[in-house]
């Protein structure tokens, strides 16, 4: 859990009345959902 990574994504998904809050990040191809 490292913000420090330039291409890290951070942003939020919606699906229907549902709200995601996801991180992804490029060095290890990690994705992460959390809610």
């Amino acid at each position: 859990m490292n913000d420090a990574f330039p291409v890290s994504i951070k942003g939020i998904l919606f699906e229907g009345d549902r709200c995601f809050c996801f991180r992804m990040n490029g060095e290890n191809g990690n994705f992460q959902v959390e809610g």
